[in-house]
Parts: structure tokens; C-alpha cells; sequence
């Protein structure tokens, strides 16, 4: 599953981007799977869909909320534009 049809709003903070994912099937234990794979230090994901300058300001990412609303802290010196673009690449919610 593609998470970036249920992602309902992006705004950047002084720490990075909070993204707002919404639906019946979002899993708060799941995005916490998929965020500890994609932070730094995590294994990754098979298809691994994050531009290499984009990981490499990667400095975490954080899960809050509840099932079917779910906030992705990714943290780091990142913008908006750049998680929509990695995110439109990204199915790592169905492998965690």
C-alpha cells in the first residue's frame, strides 16, 4: 500500500516535516514499524525508495496517534516536498 493516498496534511516544523495519515487500515504499530526500518540506523526496506540525500539528513522518525490517525514526525533538515516525492515511491507500510 502506497501511504501517500491517505496522507491528509504535511507542515514543516524547526525539526523537520509532520505528515498526517489517515484511514481505516493505518496501524499505529505499523508506522512504528516502518519508521524504525527507514530512520537511520534501521535495516531499510526492500524497496528502498528514499533518495540518498534525503537519508542522509534523515535524523529520525517519530509515530503518534492513534489507529486510523497517525502523525510521522520525520525529523532532520528535510521539507515537505521531498517526503510527498519519497513517500509517492514508498510502500514499506505493507512489509512491516
Amino acid at each position: 500500500m502506497n501511504l501517500s493516498k491517505n496522507v491528509t496534511g504535511m507542515t514543516e516544523t524547526h525539526d523537520g516535516v509532520d505528515v498526517d495519515v489517515v484511514g481505516p487500515e493505518i496501524r499505529v504499530d505499523k508506522m512504528q514499524a516502518m519508521a524504525n526500518k527507514c530512520a537511520p540506523g534501521g535495516p531499510g526496506c526492500e524497496d528502498d525508495c528514499c533518495e540518498e540525500d534525503f537519508k542522509a539528513r534523515l535524523k529520525g522518525v517519530k509515530v503518534d496517534g492513534i489507529d486510523g490517525n497517525v502523525t510521522m514526525h520525520v525529523l532532520g533538515a528535510i521539507k515537505a516536498a521531498e517526503v510527498a516525492n519519497n513517500l509517492s515511491r514508498c510502500n514499506c507500510y505493507d512489509k512491516a
